[in-house]
């Protein structure tokens, strides 16, 4: 590595045992690695929190989103570079990936040295990337401001010609008056429009009926000081009369006095035309409703005649869809059997190489550690067993699970009549997803138990509960009466496989591990009913 300063790193890997091993060789390696997260919603709080240099994604993730959107979300909120870590290697993921801008794409599994070359080269690039965007930043700001000041400068220089032109370009009639009525600006567009010019002519142009409300709001302006608006008729240098719309707008000096008056007049003759035509359209429309309502009652009718008929109809290929889904549902019932049924043989099939490669091995270490994974594949297949012959295939009696599978476990280990055990359990449904890791959670407590509880041949019991607990927690536990776990062992970080497997799925399932030493030893494994995000299982 060439980094000087620690990279930071945030794994985001659902599955415990992976992301495990990925943290040990990131900090091999040298890298800080300052969170790992489980689903998209915990990708996306823990990224906003901690601020990575580069972020490690698999796309097939926990949570309401894929790896894929995720980072896309990611994109759009921070500056952070991304590389996909991933089984799938199909061309439709790998173009999609392509489209969220990522820095690169490891496919699994992948050497440790490739690991540190793909983060490095993606955190140079990015730092390089920053340092030109931030140039081109700079000399853009400093253009876009030479510009502003020119326009302002042309703009000012323009400005009041502009307005004038405004003025003279609306459609209004604009005019000023002092505070006492008096015009003193705008003559000439009253004129053009009128033909008259001074104050009373141009009360003169006002249609004699709306002469007196005109009189009285501008008498009650004087009184009050505040404008007013009013629609009144003005007749035009054409001798018609044009409905307008009059506004006048007290301006005020420092001592809030009135220093002059602004009004304008708008000519809503086309408004007064149109409205009067919509009043006329509405008149015709509701005689065509009538006659409508008319002909849509007895085409109601008709319809109705012609419903009763389609019913049957209907009524008849109804019969014959649920018919046929029943017919369909039953063939997919068929094949998720045979899927489980496979899945089934293909782990025994696993489990029975480990046994032959460990039968040909003379190392003792070997020969055990490959006898303990044809167990943990063992406990996996003993699912799908259930599932083949069980009528839902979603779920395992994990209660009759746990007997068959604490049964299968003594015969393994070829105990001796000398330890007795008690088997209390409750009949309760998990979902595969859950079972599977429950399963390999007691096969190693259960393993363990047979293995270093009763050495020297001692007698002892060994019992196994699995039971809803009254707060509506599950508990399953595991315990013996022999020798006990010694007081200065430290289980929670013992460097065992099994029981870091017991940890990493512990976690897995949000889960809480206890261990009781006061009676020989007892672990106990309490976990909720239910989640609010389903976790996928170990596979």
């Amino acid at each position: 590595m060439t980094s000087i300063t620690p990279a930071k790193i945030l794994v985001v890997e659902d599955e415990g045992l992976i992301a495990s091993h990925l943290a040990s060789t990131l900090l091999r390696l040298g890298y800080r690695v300052v969170g790992i997260a489980e689903s998209s919603e915990d990708a996306l709080e823990k990224t906003a929190k901690l601020l990575p240099d580069l972020i490690l994604m698999d796309i097939r993730i926990g949570g309401a989103m894929d790896g894929i959107e995720t980072a896309a979300a990611v994109r759009d909120r921070f500056d952070i570079p991304l590389i996909y870590l991933t089984a799938h290697t199909d061309q439709q993921t790998i173009d999609r990936a392509k489209m969220t801008g990522a820095s690169g794409f490891l496919p699994k599994p992948f050497h440790h040295m490739t690991l540190a070359a793909s983060i490095e080269t993606a955190i140079h690039k990015h730092r390089a990337d920053l340092i030109q965007k931030n140039a081109a930043d700079a000399e853009l700001q400093a253009r876009n401001r030479y510009l502003a000041l020119d326009a302002l400068t042309q703009g000012l220089a323009a400005g009041k010609a502009r307005y004038h032109a405004l003025v003279k370009a609306t459609s209004q009639i604009i005019w000023t008056m002092s505070p006492t009525g008096a015009p003193t600006d705008a003559e000439e567009e009253w004129e053009a429009f009128t033909g008259q010019t001074g104050t009373d002519l141009r009360t003169e142009a006002v249609h004699p009926e709306d002469r007196p409300r005109d009189a009285a709001k501008w008498k009650e302006a004087l009184r009050t000081g505040i404008g007013y608006e009013i629609e009144k008729r003005v007749r035009g240098r054409d001798g018609e009369y044009r409905w307008m719309t009059a506004r006048l707008v007290a301006v005020r000096g420092d001592d809030n006095s009135i220093i002059e008056w602004i009004g304008a007049c708008t000519d809503i003759s086309g408004r007064k035309r149109a409205e009067a035509e919509i009043i006329r359209l509405n008149e015709t429309l509701e005689d065509r409703v009538a006659e409508r309502t008319a002909a849509l009652t007895k085409v109601s009718h008709e319809l109705d005649q012609t419903k009763a008929q389609m019913q049957s109809v209907l009524d008849a290929a109804s019969q014959t869809l649920i018919a046929k889904l029943e017919s369909a549902l039953a063939e997919k019932t068929v094949l998720l059997k045979e899927v489980h049924h496979r899945v089934k043989n293909n782990l025994a099939v696993v489990a029975s190489l480990l046994g032959m490669q460990a039968d040909s091995i003379d190392d003792e270490r070997f020969t055990l550690a490959l006898q303990k994974s044809q167990q943990r594949v063992s406990s996996m297949a003993l699912v799908h067993e259930y599932l083949y012959s069980s009528d839902h295939l979603d779920r395992v009696n994990f209660g009759k699970y746990v007997q068959q599978l604490s049964n299968e476990l003594c015969m393994s280990h070829q105990i001796s009549g000398l330890v007795t055990f008690a088997i209390e359990v409750e009949e309760i449904d998990l979902p595969v997803h859950r079972a599977i890791p429950c399963g390999l959670i007691l096969n190693e407590l259960f393993s363990n138990a047979l293995k270093y509880a009763f050495p020297d041949n001692r007698s002892g019991k060994i019992t196994v509960r699995f039971e809803r607990l009254p707060t509506g927690e599950l508990s399953l536990s595991c315990s013996d009466n022999g020798v006990g776990i010694p007081e200065g062992f430290d289980w929670q970080n013992a460097p065992s496989l099994g029981l870091k497997i017991v940890r990493v799925l512990v976690n897995q399932l949000k889960g809480e591990l206890t261990l009781d030493r006061r009676a020989g030893t007892q672990f106990k494994f309490k976990f909720l009913d239910s989640f609010s995000t389903s976790t996928p299982a170990i596979v």
